[in-house]
């Protein structure tokens, strides 16, 4: 049974998320709150998951993530969020959350990641990911170094990697560079 609190400002989004979650079998909701009452609740009921709704200013819900995160059993935290920011992701995942989700998905793809959460992985709202893919795409600076031809033709197959770079074997003489 996966145990989850949902901490979350507005009381309507905390009863749809309730009733969202609390009809798998596989998923408990034991507490649903406010995020001020958030990090006791879930220090009393030691949740596997916590939904934490952000809403705009964010530094309360961040007290809320490093204070969840500071406890000894430690819960997988989701940030749900009305929009993306960001600085407000990167703030988020900087300081533990394991997820990023968005409170305009469809209900049927709230479970999912929640079972992934449960399950030691971690989650992004489709938007977010390619947010997070192109911040680590412009700050990787071994990416910057490929050929031309690679960007341009599309990715290289094996051979093509080997020729470019001087490595792997020179297919026709059998040996390496």
């Amino acid at each position: 049974m996966i145990r989850t609190v949902i901490a979350d400002d507005e009381l309507l989004t905390r009863s749809a998320l309730v009733g969202i979650l609390g009809a798998e079998p596989d998923i408990e909701v034991v507490a649903d709150c406010d995020r001020a009452e958030a990090v006791a609740r879930i220090g009393a009921h030691e949740p596997d998951v916590v939904l934490l709704g952000f809403a705009l200013p964010a530094a309360d819900g961040f007290s809320v993530l490093a204070d969840a995160r500071a406890l000894p059993n430690r819960p997988a935290v989701a940030v749900l969020a009305a929009r993306v920011g960001e600085e407000c992701v990167s703030v988020a995942l900087r300081l533990g959350a394991e997820g990023f989700l968005l409170k305009d998905m469809a209900p049927e793809q709230l479970v999912h990641p929640v079972r992934i959460l449960a399950g030691g992985g971690g989650v992004l709202a489709p938007v977010v990911g390619r947010q997070v893919i192109d911040g680590y795409l412009a700050t990787h600076p071994f990416l910057t170094g490929l050929p031309q031809s690679w960007s341009e033709a599309g990715p290289p197959t094996p051979y093509q990697m080997a020729q470019e770079t001087g490595q792997g074997p020179d297919p026709l003489s059998g040996s390496g560079p």
